[in-house]
């Protein structure tokens, strides 16, 4: 399988633990990109004894996955790639959910971008253009009305969330 992962989020713990599904996957013989978008370009701030972003980056390299960041987001805070993660545009996002055979996209906090967030339910909609409506994760498509619905889980009452720790 082609998984691409695309990270927008600033949460050490939350980026973390999506470098250690990258890595994860790669094991299990898929192949991985992450691309680095918006905030999430500033993965060098994120680093902390409980959660070694860097460290685990660097597994997932290691073990054949590539990062890819995002070149206009960090011009934006005035810096540049690094040989962990080198600089890519818009066309490589593009690539990236266009050949990958699952998309996920990682984000933290209530400020959602509804252009972000629907960016892979568009290049979905590319190849099911019948398509009208999408649930992905048990999340609800944001609307227009209430662009923050996309972080309200659609799940019956009555199902118990459980905890996973490793």
């Amino acid at each position: 399988m082609k998984l691409g992962i695309i990270i927008y989020s600033t949460d050490a713990e939350t980026v973390w633990n999506v470098f250690r599904l990258g890595a994860f996957a790669l094991q299990q013989g898929d192949k991985v990109k992450v691309f680095l978008l918006a905030k999430g370009v500033e993965y060098e701030s994120f680093h902390s004894l409980e959660f070694p972003v860097k460290a685990q980056m660097q597994t997932f390299v290691d073990d054949g996955g590539r990062i890819l960041v995002c070149g206009t987001c960090l011009k934006l805070r005035h810096s540049g790639g690094t040989e962990l993660c080198r600089v890519f545009t818009m066309q490589d996002l593009y690539d990236t959910v266009k050949e990958s055979d699952k998309v996920l996209t990682v984000l933290m906090g209530a400020n959602l971008d509804n252009q972000l967030a629907l960016l892979g339910f568009a290049a979905f909609r590319h190849w099911a253009p019948g398509v009208t409506g999408l649930k992905v994760s048990g999340m609800r498509k944001p609307t227009p009305r209430d662009p923050q619905s996309a972080l309200t889980h659609d799940r019956p009452a009555d199902e118990k969330e459980t905890s996973h720790h490793g």
